[in-house]
């Protein structure tokens, strides 16, 4: 297939963001592969929905591509004639729109530097080391470059081959019909959510249970959201302290404030990496079990209209939570059963007729084969409780030159806590671009994780 000087694997929004930084930024033709599961022009669950209310959970003004251009997409939307406002959530649909605006400008760019952009189907099943090279294995066949980068994003946490809906975004809600009576929703984030409401948005008036083990659905974004109301909290109250100080130091600050707790949460965002790479690993486990539910439903939030519109459902009875874990389905003649654990013990619920998993993204390296045999090889190194691999401060993950690898997004949630959303995404991906095309930036990189 060809040698490349870089080779990305993974064609959603954290390699199209890694693209777009090298064929901006490069001064030089280079050869790049991109490998990806997916066509060109899928990216990934999230942006893959095709459904006009499956909403970005970030104001527009916020979710540029570009880490030193913020309102790109913003900016691109007003450029296509379509009214919105700064603060506006906006379909992910039309998101995915500027991915493929980006990625074809990538293109474009490309060709006027001479530079070899091409796109390989498939799946990166391993990576070898062959001294001069790194090569991709995939279907049988080899990619080879000087550096790789893992631009893998989120693995969701799959199930075995029961009657539950493993991809719910691509079910075709419009087959719903008044026959069917009962649906179950194994999980409650932002997956949970996005389910709940394009139910509803059919008109459907059966019951929705949602089974979690915490039930605790996203909070909601703030109306008339103040960006002016974050303030700078003292990094020493939260760098290299105990988790229980953290936490005492956090709940005084929601308590004395002033303010709204979103302001709070916001404003411990820019040091939640320096926290986490600062804490034992006693104290990061604990945090991951006891905390991590808590967190995720403050600081990922969804839009005030889709919350009012949940509320709504709960109050109506349509939709009930509740705390279990679904531990296994299977189809009876009565519909779906359900098998849960719950606080009281284990249970068993019949007679649903959809159940769609809505558990998120699964963070251990085990259940992701690539990242299981890059490290059997020694290719990278698992970050405590192998939740994901090693990183340097510039995402470097392997080196023994002239051979490098990189990794961005979820695979370096040991290392980084924060590393999903799109902030510290586009963030991760220019200092790949930045440390590629420099070179020498590796070499003074300093561990994390």
């Amino acid at each position: 297939m060809g040698w490349y000087d870089i080779a990305i694997v993974g064609g959603g929004f954290s390699g199209v963001a890694t693209i777009a930084n090298i064929v901006r930024d490069t001064t030089k033709p280079l050869a790049i592969a991109v490998v990806s599961r997916e066509p060109r022009g899928v990216f990934g669950p999230a942006y893959s929905t095709p459904r006009d209310e499956h909403l970005l959970n970030v104001p527009a003004a916020n979710m540029g591509l570009f880490s030193d251009s913020h309102r790109h997409f913003f900016e691109w939307v007003t450029a296509q004639g379509i009214t919105a406002a700064p603060g506006d959530y906006l379909p992910r649909k039309l998101y995915a729109q500027y991915l493929q605006s980006i990625l074809d400008g990538a293109r474009d760019t490309a060709r006027e530097k001479g530079i070899r952009l091409d796109w390989f189907q498939g799946e990166a099943e391993d990576i070898e080391d062959h001294a001069e090279y790194l090569s991709i294995r995939s279907g049988g066949e080899g990619i080879d470059a000087r550096v790789v980068v893992l631009a893998i994003g989120n693995a969701l946490h799959k199930g075995d081959a029961s009657p539950v809906i493993d991809q719910p975004w691509k079910f075709d809600f419009k087959t719903l019909t008044p026959a069917q009576k009962k649906i179950a929703l194994i999980g409650s984030g932002l997956t949970a959510a996005d389910i709940i409401i394009s139910i509803l948005d059919t008109g459907w008036q059966g019951e929705i249970t949602c089974y979690s083990g915490h039930a605790a659905l996203p909070r909601a974004h703030l109306a008339g959201y103040d960006a002016a109301k974050r303030i700078a909290l003292p990094p020493d109250q939260y760098i290299s302290q105990r988790l229980s100080t953290i936490m005492q130091a956090l709940r005084r600050e929601i308590k004395s404030g002033g303010r709204e707790w979103h302001y709070i949460v916001d404003s411990l965002r820019p040091l939640t990496q320096d926290i986490w790479r600062s804490l034992n690993t006693t104290d990061r486990e604990r945090l991951v079990k006891k905390y991590f539910t808590l967190w995720n439903v403050h600081r990922h939030r969804y839009a005030p209209h889709i919350a009012e519109r949940i509320d709504a459902a709960i109050k109506s009875g349509q939709l009930k939570m509740v705390k279990a874990r679904a531990t296994s389905a299977e189809h009876k003649p009565d519909g779906i059963t359900l098998s849960l654990q719950t606080k009281a013990g284990a249970e068993t619920v019949h007679g649903f007729d959809l159940a769609f998993r809505c558990t998120g993204v699964d963070y251990k390296t085990e259940n992701t084969p690539l990242l299981k045999n890059i490290i059997a090889k020694g290719l990278a190194k698992p970050a405590d409780n192998d939740y994901g691999i090693r990183a340097s401060d510039n995402m470097l993950i392997y080196r023994d030159r002239p051979c490098e690898m990189y990794a961005l997004g979820a695979p370096l949630f040991g290392a980084l806590f924060e590393t999903t959303a799109v902030p510290e995404l586009r963030a991760q991906a220019k200092l790949i671009s930045d440390a590629f095309l420099e070179d020498s930036i590796a070499s003074k990189s300093r561990a994390i994780g």
